[in-house]
C-alpha cells in the first residue's frame, strides 16, 4: 500500500492539502465564533454598564424627587399647623364674641327695663305736675 501511495504522491499531497485546508477552515470558523462570542460578551458587559449607569441616574433622580416630595410634605404640614392655629384663634374669637353678645343682650334687657322704669317715673312726674298745676290754678 505504501508503494501505491508513493506512486500517487499527487493524490497524497492533495489529501494532505485537503486535510490542512479543512483544519484551517475549522480553526477559522472556531476563531470567528469565538470572536463573535467575545464581541457579544463585550457588548453585553457594555450594555450592563450602560444599564447600571442609567439605573444609577434613575435612582439619583428618584432621590431628588423624594427630597422634593419631603419638602412639599413639610410645607403642607406647616400649612396644616398654621391652619389649626388660625382655627384655634378663630374659635377663641367666636367664644369671646358669644360672651360679648350675651353681655350685650343682658345690657340691652337691663336698658329696656331701665327705660321702662324711666318712662314710668316721667309719667308719674307728668301726672304729679298736672295735679299740682290744676290745684294751683284753682287757688
Amino acid at each position: 500500500m505504501y508503494e501505491k501511495l508513493k506512486n500517487n504522491y499527487q493524490v497524497v499531497i492533495a489529501c494532505v492539502l485537503i486535510v490542512i485546508i479543512l483544519a484551517v477552515g475549522v480553526c477559522y470558523l472556531y476563531d470567528r465564533n469565538a470572536t463573535a462570542d467575545g464581541s457579544n460578551a463585550i457588548r453585553t458587559v457594555q450594555q450592563i454598564k450602560d444599564d447600571n449607569q442609567s439605573a444609577r441616574g434613575d435612582v439619583d433622580a428618584a432621590r431628588v424627587e423624594i427630597r422634593h416630595s419631603n419638602e412639599e410634605l413639610d410645607r403642607a404640614i406647616t400649612g396644616v399647623d398654621n391652619a389649626l392655629q388660625s382655627t384655634s384663634r378663630i374659635q377663641e374669637s367666636v367664644r369671646n364674641n358669644e360672651r360679648e353678645i350675651g353681655q350685650s343682650r343682658t345690657i340691652i334687657t337691663e336698658s329696656r327695663r331701665n327705660l321702662a322704669e324711666a318712662e314710668s317715673i316721667f309719667r308719674d312726674i307728668d301726672e304729679a305736675n298736672q295735679i299740682h298745676s290744676t290745684q294751683n290754678s284753682g287757688n
